[in-house]
């Protein structure tokens, strides 16, 4: 399922990317990352791996923009409770391929599926529009 979902980003963002290439002043488009812990697992637990892996994946054209602890729940399912929303900058057409093919980046996956319910792990491609 999980590789279904990567694929699935992987050409949701190559789509994306490739509209913006012809709107010159369009911005790039974002990503919403909404992460659930595993059980016992802690913020800061997951800093330290942010620590590790966000140098590679930076490297490979995706910026993290912002990183928030969800601190309330005000509406939603009952069953998913994330405590982490990041929003990404998608710089580079074939980042999440990068990503997924870079070995320096796959030695920290064992430590990001002990540290998240990546079958609730929600990924939200988004493109900034004027409001009018």
């Amino acid at each position: 399922m999980l590789k279904r979902i990567m694929a699935l980003s992987i050409s949701l963002i190559m789509a994306l990317t490739a509209g913006l290439a012809a709107a010159q002043e369009a911005k790039p488009p974002m990503m919403v990352d909404v992460l659930t812990m595993q059980d016992g697992k802690t913020y800061d637990d997951a800093l330290a791996y942010f620590d590790l892996v966000i140098p590679i994946i930076e490297g490979h054209g995706l910026k993290r923009v912002s990183s928030m602890e969800v601190v309330g729940k005000m509406a939603g399912h009952d069953a998913v409770s994330p405590q982490i929303v990041q929003v990404w900058e998608i710089q580079a057409e074939d980042a999440m391929t990068a990503i997924f093919s870079d070995p320096e980046y796959l030695q920290h996956v064992p430590m990001r599926d002990a540290l998240f319910r990546m079958d609730l792990t929600q990924l939200w491609m988004t493109q900034e529009r004027q409001i009018n």
